[in-house]
């Protein structure tokens, strides 16, 4: 295999510790499995398991075995048979099962159990997956709360300041973070915290070049207005209040000053005879209106200083800490008592264990692991690099070997921390150690590389003066491209991009907008592969062939209007497979079985119960279902389903025979098979039992997308198997706690060939494909909810507190302050993140959104397309329906899409009405336009499976027999 030079570096260089900086698609994987081969073949004596590679995923560790296991048996088929080198060989490949390439939380689990005593731990603990530590998590705050109600506890004082809801989100929040300790004089500490931010708010004010320019701003040959004119007089007060604010020693008197020079600029004034000509008076102004923006700027960031409110604050700060302790060390206990420990218990307690015992330190680090290689360390944390130096000392020369790429950090609501790459990279380099950039891209051709290189320059950027610095990662060396040559001549960007304005200059929805992008989106992609044959670049062919559904992959940064883009996929007949982060839980396979639990724990759910004789569990007929729905007692009401199935199957059912009756008797017999043994059987035996009687994964795998219906029932299998639930109660509390708690629950993955690929961005990292679609770039997000409580870094502990005059929940400076920096640190995630989507693409990337127009017609858009707009410099875009831009990398396709033409026949399921008019929707009632109902919020779509389900089963089970008249 051929290596390029950084790649053979970061291979062979085995005598200090290395930093691989590896960009999109440059190889890592290969190199890491290539470093861990060939530090094999430098020491024959070393056994398999000295070496350990830590990686991100239980997915990324197993790909990395089945490459090494590959690897070992191909140097033992080619050794000698009797050699020396077999005989190593030989040992190795049977060692691989025990091979140390796992995730760092495995590797923890195994050096826990393995001094468990040294640790205090039970050797045979259970580790929590993050849904069962939530679900135990919550079970732990009630019991608290409860305790706490009952006992008069000072803590519940808070629930006079906060809701309940908003309390128990804030522990569940904090129950996994340490808490500092709070000082007695908190207040006095704020206070001396807005006095140092503001001082520094304002010294950089006078140093910035913008500002002072500004001041020093003058006209034309410096010939300034004789006379009395009015916006002289502004400039004469800015002057004025400018030496003021130089000279202020007090942080007040400069506030006052800079507060005086921004309510000095009053721009009504000035007249073109004094000015002398009317863009010279036009420019005064400008500059004057940027130099009281910038003032504006400054006074709002420094805030008043901590006044009432904040004193309130202080007050509440300990009994928080107090409540989230008591929580944390129940939920220890909880823990102890079930000897379950959670990821972040994995942890610590290495961590700990490591620290703490020497000798445990000592026999790792000298003696069982050789060698310690760490996968897509961007995403490590503070804890899991003190675990990795307490393994492998970094002042110790080839030891350690770590692999990553900041700029694809994007996991920080998992607890992933940029900022330790960094500082790792430098401690590294400061003792001997060397970095090596992986900068030659093997996924992407030239001009796209090159696209990536100019827009990335642009959003990846640094500010040094920015307290979230740390987190702000900027581009770096830019990528080279080893695939020179495009597919295809045509531009390799393209933007299409929804007009919010209509034709009579309104704004239509976003929501509206986003249904335009999803059928323009699903008409673009169709002329792509069946008009157009655009032509990609196979991998394993190594040649170009025409584009086909299934090398398109839609990337979407939120699940939330994931469901719009799928229906109007569905609508227009595009093949597609989301696999995404939510839905598993809606899938009818899924809800099948759930129904089914539901049925057999309450025998009088008349819907569950019909839903599951419908479905293919049963297959009962629609005909077989209205006869049991007949079937009365004396009082000519209609008995309970269950009741009406026993009774047909052994009475009949009028009008029904053969098959049907066949399935209604054995329906009959096999819930009552069932319902006999619930609550006597785990869930998972229950469940697979019912399986076994009903043939239903054989007869799933006949419907179409049959595989992948068979994985998601076999992974709610899984799920009962862990929950170990006995009870369908608890069993459906089990997975109502799912439904609630985890929002990275998806469908089963499976590859579909031949199918677009719906997914998120996150779901995305690691792969590639030949078409990317950026959809719905404008997407910003819009929960901004403050947190009642956070603990910064920087700030320390903070709370929101009821404002007694305004009788609202109020955030405090330092609060403010730290969710400023809060949103700083999110806002350079977001950018990772879209360097994360758009590197995903080979040959074609396409971005989708809306765009409005600011009053002086230049191009705004939010989010995402927003960046990608001021890179690209599309502010000054001409409103045209298409066009080809050349830009310095290349050239882009820009469409610019307005209102759509209606019609009935759009394809979205609606029929026009009075709601169909803008001036309805705000309230007008139009002369010779009839009142309607209004439509749902949103348009309403419903495969024709869903649609037989839910109807049938809903009317059925509200079916009543016909009434007669009692006297005749």
């Amino acid at each position: 295999m051929k290596f390029t030079e950084a790649q053979h570096r970061a291979i062979y260089t085995h005598d200090r510790n290395l930093i691989v900086v590896a960009g999109a698609g440059s190889g890592k994987t290969s190199v890491l499995v290539n470093r861990y081969l060939a530090l094999l073949d430098a020491h024959p004596d070393w056994p398999l398991n000295a070496l350990v590679a830590i990686t991100f995923t239980q997915k990324a560790a197993q790909e990395m075995r089945d490459r090494v296991r590959q690897a070992l048996e191909d140097r033992l088929n080619a050794a000698e048979p009797g050699s020396a080198d077999y005989a190593v060989w030989s040992r190795r490949v049977a060692s691989m099962d025990g091979a140390r390439i796992d995730t760092i939380h495995a590797l923890c689990a195994s050096i826990l159990r393995a001094n468990a005593a040294e640790a205090g731990v039970d050797p045979g603990f259970g580790v929590l997956d993050e849904i069962d530590a939530q679900i135990l998590l919550d079970n732990v705050i009630d019991d608290v709360l409860r305790e706490i109600a009952a006992g008069g506890d000072e803590t519940v004082q808070l629930f006079t300041e906060y809701d309940a809801p908003a309390i128990r989100a804030t522990l569940a929040a904090f129950a996994y973070q340490p808490l500092p300790d709070v000082p007695a004089d908190l207040f006095e500490t704020w206070v001396n915290c807005w006095r140092e931010d503001a001082q520094s708010e304002l010294a950089a004010l006078l140093e910035n070049e913008a500002f002072l320019d500004a001041l020093g701003w003058t006209p034309p040959g410096a010939t300034w207005p004789s006379g009395d004119d009015r916006l002289m007089s502004v400039w004469q007060q800015c002057w004025d209040y400018a030496g003021r604010l130089r000279q202020a020693e007090s942080i007040e008197d400069r506030l006052a000053a800079l507060a005086g020079l921004a309510g000095a600029i009053d721009l009504r004034g000035g007249s073109v005879k004094a000015w002398g000509d009317k863009e010279v008076l036009s420019q005064a102004k400008s500059v004057l209106r940027g130099l009281r923006d910038r003032c504006r700027e400054v006074l709002n960031q420094i805030g008043e200083p901590p006044g009432e409110v904040d004193r309130r604050a202080a007050a509440l700060v300990p009994l928080w800490v107090r409540l989230v302790r008591r929580v944390q060390e129940a939920y220890r206990a909880a823990k102890r008592a079930a000897a379950l420990l959670d990821f972040d218990d994995l942890e610590v307690m290495t961590r700990d264990l490591l620290r703490d015992n020497p000798d445990v330190r000592a026999r790792y680090r000298n003696g069982e692991f050789k060698h310690i290689l760490v996968d897509e360390f961007q995403d490590t944390n503070a804890a899991q690099w003190e675990i990795i130096q307490a393994l492998a000392d970094p002042a110790d020369h080839g030891r350690l070997f770590v692999v990553g790429d900041a700029r694809q950090s994007i996991y920080a609501f998992r607890g992933a921390d940029v900022s330790v790459f960094e500082r790792v990279r430098r401690q590294l380099v400061e003792l001997g150690g060397q970095e090596v950039t992986l900068s030659d891209s093997f996924r992407t051709h030239h001009t796209l590389v090159e696209c990536f290189n100019w827009l990335f320059a642009r959003v990846l950027t640094r500010d040094d003066r920015s307290p979230a610095r740390e987190y702000q990662i900027a581009l770096g060396e830019p990528m080279r491209a080893a695939r020179q040559e495009a597919p295809e001549p045509a531009p390799a960007l393209e933007l299409l991009l929804i007009d919010r304005a209509t034709a009579n200059g309104e704004q239509r929805s976003t929501e509206e907008c986003r249904r335009h992008e999803a059928r323009a989106l699903a008409a673009r992609i169709r002329a792509l592969v069946e008009q157009e044959c655009r032509r990609v670049f196979d991998r394993e062919t190594r040649s170009h062939r025409p584009m086909h559904y299934g090398d398109v992959a839609l990337l979407f940064q939120s699940t939330t209007n994931l469901t719009l883009y799928e229906d109007v996929f569905k609508a227009e007949g595009l093949p597609f497979v989301t696999i995404a982060g939510r839905g598993y839980f809606d899938r009818q396979e899924v809800w099948d079985l759930i129904n089914l639990l539901h049925a057999l724990y309450n025998p009088s759910d008349n819907l569950a119960l019909a839903a599951v004789l419908r479905s293919p569990l049963f297959g009962i007929s629609d005909d077989a279902l209205f006869g049991l729905r007949l079937i009365s007692d004396t009082s000519m009401g209609p008995v309970p389903l269950w009741d009406a199935l026993g009774r047909a199957a052994h009475g009949g059912i009028p009008g029904v025979s053969g098959d049907d009756l066949a399935r209604v008797e054995f329906a009959a017999t096999c819930l009552g098979e069932l319902s006999r043994i619930a609550g006597r059987v785990t869930i998972a035996e229950l469940l697979r039992l019912a399986l076994d009687e009903t043939g239903y994964l054989a007869t799933l795998t006949g419907l179409p997308d049959g595989a992948r219906r068979r994985r998601n029932v076999e992974k709610l299998l899984e799920k009962a198997l862990t929950s170990g639930k006995v009870t369908l109660g608890a069993f459906s509390q089990y997975l109502r706690d799912l439904t609630a708690n985890e929002a990275r629950e998806g469908e089963a993955l499976l590859q579909v060939d031949g199918a677009m690929t719906l997914m998120t961005v996150h779901r995305s990292k690691g792969l590639e494909f030949p078409v990317v679609v950026l959809v719905d770039a404008s997407w910003k997000k819009t929960d901004n909810a403050s947190p009642l409580l956070i603990n910064d870094g920087v700030y320390g502990l903070c709370c929101q507190a009821f404002d007694l005059e305004t009788d609202k929940l109020t955030r405090t400076y330092v609060h403010r302050r730290a969710e400023a920096l809060r949103q700083k640190r999110e806002d350079a995630e977001r950018r990772r993140l879209l360097y994360v989507a758009a590197t995903r693409a080979q040959d074609l990337l396409i971005i989708g959104g809306q765009v409005g127009w600011s009053q002086d017609g230049n191009l705004k858009a939010d989010g995402w397309l927003g960046w990608i707009a001021e890179a690209f410099g599309l502010d000054r875009l001409p409103r045209e329906d298409e066009a080809v831009l050349t830009l310095p990398w290349g050239t882009a396709r820009v469409m610019l899409l307005g209102e759509e033409a209606r019609s009935a026949a759009d394809g979205d399921g609606r029929d026009t009405s009075a709601w169909d008019h803008p001036a309805v929707r705000q309230g007008a009632v139009l002369p010779g336009v009839p009142p309607a109902s209004p439509p749902l919020l949103q348009p309403a779509f419903l495969g024709r499976e869903a649609q037989t389900r839910t109807l049938t089963a809903v009317f059925l089970t509200n079916l009543r027999p016909p009434e007669t008249d009692q006297n005749s």
